[in-house]
């Protein structure tokens, strides 16, 4: 049976992110420890604006599966380097923080990352985030 061209194509993408989404989930993860969310956003490139769901998903894919071999790769480090990832290739995204209490009754805070339509890219899916009050989106992209 012969694969899909689009699923070879995601699969060669994941295979060249994996190498390249290391470095960038460690240099964020170091700089979120060293330094504010603020001074780092003075560091993170700009997108322009592109728009390919095939990288954005492949990229989102690739964070999320090297961020397990990162101590410390919280919701805010793989959204921020999937932020800058995809910034690097054009794409606009922004950062969500919201909180609320679990069943148990503790307060829990999360990070995910949106695209132009405010849809997750990173950090849940869409019914899991809905029960999140949203806190403050960052980078200066509000959109609903």
């Amino acid at each position: 049976m012969r694969r899909r061209p689009d699923r070879t194509l995601a699969g060669l993408l994941l295979a060249l992110l994996l190498p390249v989404a290391l470095p960038v989930i460690l240099a964020v993860r170091l700089a979120l420890s060293l330094t504010s969310y603020a001074r780092l956003c003075e560091w993170l490139p700009q997108s322009t604006g592109q728009r390919n769901p095939l990288w954005v998903r492949q990229v989102a894919r690739a964070v999320s599966i090297v961020s397990r071999l990162v101590p410390g790769a919280t919701c805010l480090t793989q959204a921020v380097a999937t932020r800058t990832l995809l910034a690097w290739m054009g794409h606009e995204s922004w950062i969500r923080i919201g909180v609320r209490r679990s069943e148990d009754g503790s307060f829990q805070a999360h990070a995910w990352l949106l695209d132009h339509r405010a849809r997750p890219i990173i950090g849940g899916r869409r019914q899991d985030l809905a029960g999140f009050n949203v806190l403050a989106d960052l980078d200066g992209l509000v959109r609903q």
